[in-house]
This record gives C-alpha cells, sequence and structure tokens, in this order.
C-alpha cells in the first residue's frame, strides 16, 4: 500500500520559486478564465502560488494539500491579497469533494521516491 507523505514546507516555505506560480499555471488561469470556467481547484497547493494567481483572475479556487504547515501560509497570503481560497487540509487519495465539483483541476507534482524493500 503506498502512503502518502506532504511535501516538507517548513524547509523551502520562503523559497521564491514556489512563491510564484509557474508558466503553466499562469497559462491555466487566463484560458481557463477566457473559457469561462469558474470554479477550479488546485491539488496539491503547497503555498498556494497557484490558488491565488487563479483567485486573482476571478476563478472561484478550492485549494487542497496534506499539509497543514502549507494550508496556513496559503490562507494568510490571500487574506493579504484580499482574495478567496477555500482550502482543506487534505489527501489527493481520497478527496473530500463531489464527482462534477470543479471546472477544471491543476495538479502538478514534484515528487520523491522511496522504494522500501520487504
Amino acid at each position: 500500500m503506498v502512503q502518502s507523505k506532504g511535501w516538507e514546507w517548513e524547509k523551502v516555505a520562503n523559497s521564491s520559486p514556489w512563491l510564484n506560480p509557474s508558466e503553466d499555471g499562469v497559462y491555466c488561469a487566463y484560458k481557463w478564465s477566457a473559457a469561462g470556467r469558474r470554479k477550479v481547484l488546485d491539488l496539491g497547493a503547497g503555498l498556494g502560488r497557484h490558488s491565488i494567481c487563479f483567485a486573482k483572475h476571478g476563478l472561484q479556487v478550492s485549494a487542497l494539500d496534506l499539509s497543514p504547515y502549507a494550508i496556513d501560509p496559503l490562507n494568510a497570503w490571500a487574506s493579504k491579497e484580499n482574495v478567496t481560497v477555500e482550502t482543506t487540509v487534505g489527501d489527493i487519495a481520497r478527496l473530500p469533494y463531489e464527482d462534477e465539483s470543479f471546472d477544471a483541476v491543476l495538479f502538478i507534482m514534484r515528487s520523491r521516491i522511496r522504494i522500501r524493500r520487504a
């Protein structure tokens, strides 16, 4: 069985790459907004670099991350930017949303693979 493991945000929380949306994220914000998509999910949101970008483009954003350490700064950042992001601490393996809840989903993953031998 695979066990979910959160990113260690406390080690990189002040690193600028994690505070700026990726080019793909910015592209999605423009395209989704232009296409009339309104409700988006930032899956594995981390510190919220894409969530904040989406909210600034007028999208209704839900952000899910396994790490409470990431969600707390995301909430503070959203408040500072005067945007709304619905945040949830949760596991992508067990999504707490109904089917068809979103018009679009962003999932950008950086992974570390650990192999354990039995």
